[in-house]
């Protein structure tokens, strides 16, 4: 699916208030998979997340767990695999 938020583009997605805390909005468009997502991981025991080795890679498992963490959907076993060619 690729990426599934980011900043929104304004004023006030970072807060240097609140030690830098930043405001991350879901993609409207991903609204459907985040759904989908969710619900397999709210009965799961265990998330693999499998994306590219790599920053982008990296920053969409982040993402994704930090959005289930959010939604009380996130299983206890939370690991990263990578594949190299």
């Amino acid at each position: 699916y690729g990426h599934v938020r980011d900043l929104p583009p304004k004023d006030g997605s970072v807060d240097p208030e609140d030690g830098f805390a930043m405001e991350w909005e879901n993609y409207a468009d991903k609204a459907k998979q985040l759904k989908a997502i969710t619900d397999l991981a709210k009965t799961a025991d265990r998330l693999i997340l499998a994306t590219d080795p790599d920053r982008e890679g990296e920053a969409i498992s982040w993402h994704v767990q930090e959005v289930l963490r959010n939604r009380k959907a996130l299983p206890k076993d939370v690991q990263r695999v990578t594949f190299n060619a």
